[in-house]
């Protein structure tokens, strides 16, 4: 009995490696899920500003290529058209308007735009922060981050009521308070999405802020002149 046990083991293990062997695999388990593919973020176009270097590029008409920065007014000046306006246009819709005007003295004129120097992609934070300026944009800035770039608020800054200056300096200011207080709610705040290209922020003083700042002027432009006079006096 032993014997036969011993023999069926030994061909049972025998066929298994004679199957591996061949080649033959178990078969396998099927799944009905279907791979999806990963969600690719788009950016909106990038739309020229005052500042920004471009350079404008004619195929086989060299002597029309230019390299022009946008001027405050948001324009350029190019050979034979004068003056063409770039400040909120995307370089591929600059292109166009390049190209359109050029028909009338070039055959099938071949332009392109290239943007060489994104000046115009700043943000001002100014008021009660450590270190106001002028900052490079970067992408996806929150109002915080913009903050934090300029060395964080001042222990007297009132974030309750930020304000928000957006325009590009063609269109009309649009003024927006923000609520940056870390338990505030942030309807107002995610309507208006990431900072924007020459978006000005102030951060306020609170009222204690403002009395500081009034005593310290106090002191500064008027003690001293008293303390002038106190000694004048003592020494007569």
């Amino acid at each position: 009995m032993m014997v036969e046990k011993h023999i069926l083991s030994t061909l049972l293990l025998a066929g298994i490696y004679f199957l591996a062997g061949c080649g033959v695999s178990a078969p396998a388990l099927s799944t009905n899920r279907t791979a999806v593919a990963p969600s690719v973020k788009t950016f909106p176009a990038y739309r020229l500003g005052c500042g920004d270097i471009i350079e404008v590029k004619f195929y086989k008409n060299e002597r029309f290529s230019r390299e022009q920065t946008v001027r405050p007014d948001g324009r350029i000046t190019l050979e034979r058209i004068g003056d063409v306006t770039a400040a909120g246009l995307t370089p591929a819709q600059l292109d166009s308007v390049i190209t359109t005007a050029y028909t009338a003295f070039v055959i099938d004129p071949e332009v392109t735009v290239f943007v060489k120097e994104f000046a115009s992609q700043k943000v001002f934070v100014f008021g009660e922060v450590n270190e106001p300026g002028v900052y490079p944009l970067d992408n996806e800035m929150t109002y915080l981050q913009a903050l934090t770039v300029a060395g964080g608020p001042t222990d007297m800054a009132k974030l309750s009521h930020v304000l928000l200056i957006r325009g590009d300096g063609l269109t009309d200011k649009q003024e927006f308070f923000l609520n940056l207080r870390p338990i505030a709610k942030r309807n107002a705040v995610q309507k208006l999405g990431y900072v924007q290209a020459r978006d000005l922020i102030f951060v306020p003083a609170t009222t204690l802020g403002n009395a500081n700042k009034i005593m310290r002027q106090f002191y500064s432009t008027i003690l001293p002149p008293i303390d002038v006079y106190v000694r004048a006096l003592l020494w007569q």
